[in-house]
């Protein structure tokens, strides 16, 4: 992601918990993955801040990371979001990259101005990621795909408008990890859908 955004002249910066108070107000976009401890209250009005001045914020769980899950949907409580992050794993035992957690589909919603520049080549990749439930959805799983609480197609990446103007977005898993946003090996390759989402 770093790279890439280094080639739309675009400044990624890694922030502590501590330092999100301080140092959020300087971008539009933050990214908040898998939390290995609670988020504290200061981080949670930060959050709560810049979305009401109109930043957009990217929340990325992981399969079955009940603690990780639990703070990521406290997070979203606290930001007035009807988007949550299911306890749970999504898999595909036919469409997938070599194992059932690597789920790979092609179930984008193009309609949205968020997946508009994607085609009908790209695909969608999803690495030991949960479901998602709430607002609108961009990409779900193919038929095949199944979250092992038995929800058939589960959403794998979704959004929601925010009051202050941005936008909420949320995905099961690390969906901007290096892998998914390697450039195609050959000319006639596409890049994952992920690339393009991003």
């Amino acid at each position: 992601l770093k790279e890439q955004a280094g080639t739309e002249h675009i400044e990624v910066a890694v922030l502590t918990q501590e330092a999100v108070a301080s140092q959020l107000e300087r971008y539009r976009f933050f990214l908040v993955s898998a939390p290995t401890e609670p988020v504290s209250a200061d981080f949670l009005n930060a959050i709560a801040d810049f979305l009401s001045f109109g930043g957009s914020l990217v929340v990325c769980g992981q399969g079955n990371d009940s603690a990780g899950t639990a703070e990521l949907n406290r997070l979203l409580d606290y930001a007035g979001s009807d988007l949550r992050i299911r306890d749970d794993l999504v898999t595909d035992d036919i469409n997938n990259g070599g194992s059932p957690g690597e789920i790979y589909t092609d179930a984008i919603n193009v309609e949205s101005p968020w997946c508009g520049g994607i085609s009908e080549n790209q695909i969608y990749r999803q690495i030991a990621g949960a479901s998602v439930t709430g607002g609108d959805w961009l990409v779900k799983g193919r038929p095949t795909t199944t979250s092992s609480l038995g929800t058939a197609e589960p959403v794998l990446l979704a959004s929601e408008k925010t009051a202050g103007g941005g936008t909420i977005f949320v995905a099961g898993t690390l969906f901007c990890e290096d892998g998914s946003m390697e450039e195609p090996g050959t000319i006639w390759d596409e890049p994952y859908a992920n690339y393009t989402i991003a």
